[in-house]
């Protein structure tokens, strides 16, 4: 960039896709305002803090920075990472595999889209829906636990369904359960938020050595717990307790993709089925939350249904989808020029 060149003084403005991943209220494809933040994020509601401002457009916000920056550039596009998701995934899915049809991300946090064919009835202006059910509410299987995890983390009161199954939340889960069984035995660290990680979770559940040595190595590293005060059976009421969060998390966010799957009108064989895009660490990294999932589906549809979804990884789908969704936004205003 040149210092001092004015956006207008360029050969070029180059056209930008903005993935932003928190609930917004969306006026068209590059107008959008934040409605709520997540995945830890707090800021601003109660303030004149622009970007929660439900008067300020996120792709002004944007392109008032573009400006100050002297960066040639504008946006045209605004999209949630699920959104971006599906877009991506329909353009890299197998040739053969059914449509896309919903954008899922499974990772530090948790959301869908789907595209509704009967969207317009609900007054929406286009048919892919972002449903931010993350946000969810009603008729969750809450426990004490949970409650822990919401009073200690941001936004407080919000993202019930969040907390209990992304992999953000996953390890203090885990975490203030394994404080639950042991109280006073547990170490100084165990009491420490953030003292596990979600990676560390995933290892303690599926270790099947004889004597649980991934278990006591993770334990003794993270918690500097002197594991040998900890019995065979201790160390496995440890593992059986990250493999409770772990299948809480798959069980619910199966039985969310259930209840969307039959939205799209496409879980019925005659239909031929449908694809999901999915994104997201806990999902891409973690082959045993794959299987997980996917016996998940098959317990809640049963067989001859759950076989009509198809999973395909959509890596980096919200940057991919935002490319797209930008490039296509261009020959939209080329054709109607």
């Amino acid at each position: 960039m040149v210092e001092g060149k004015e956006i207008e003084d360029y050969d070029r403005i180059f056209s930008v896709g903005f993935t932003f991943s928190y609930g917004t209220r969306q006026t068209a494809l590059n107008s959008a305002y934040c409605t709520n933040w997540a995945k830890g994020w707090e800021t601003g509601i109660q303030t004149d803090d622009p970007v929660t401002s439900d008067k300020i457009d996120l792709a002004i916000l944007l392109n008032q920075a573009f400006n100050r920056l002297k960066i040639p550039a504008k946006t045209v596009a605004i999209l949630n990472d699920t959104v971006g998701t599906l877009v991506a995934g329909s353009y890299t899915k197998e040739q053969y595999s059914p449509d896309a049809m919903i954008g899922l991300i499974a990772g530090t946090g948790y959301n869908m889209c789907y595209f509704d064919p009967h969207a317009h009835q609900y007054n929406y202006k286009g048919n892919v829906i972002n449903l931010e059910c993350g946000g969810f509410d009603g008729f969750l299987p809450n426990n004490i636990i949970d409650h822990e995890v919401d009073d200690a983390t941001a936004p407080h009161g919000l993202q019930h369904f969040e907390k209990m199954v992304a992999g953000l939340y996953i390890p203090e889960l885990a975490r203030r359960l394994i404080l639950r069984v042991f109280r006073s035995k547990a170490p100084m660290l165990c009491w420490c938020h953030d003292s596990i990680t979600t990676k560390a979770v995933f290892k303690i559940m599926e270790d099947e050595t004889p004597d649980l040595a991934v278990v006591k190595n993770a334990v003794a590293t993270l918690f500097e717990w002197d594991t040998n005060t900890l019995s065979l059976t201790e160390l496995n009421a440890i593992k059986q307790i990250c493999k409770t969060v772990i299948v809480r998390s798959s069980t619910m966010i199966a039985a969310a993709i259930s209840a969307v799957a039959s939205l799209t009108g496409r879980l019925s064989p005659a239909s031929g089925g449908l694809t999901i895009a999915v994104d997201g660490s806990i999902y891409t990294k973690n082959k045993s939350y794959r299987d997980l999932l996917s016996a998940k589906l098959v317990d809640i549809l049963g067989p001859n249904l759950a076989r009509l979804i198809k999973f395909h990884i959509s890596s980096d789908g919200s940057g991919i989808g935002a490319a797209i969704l930008a490039a296509t936004a261009n020959k939209i205003v080329l054709r109607n020029c």
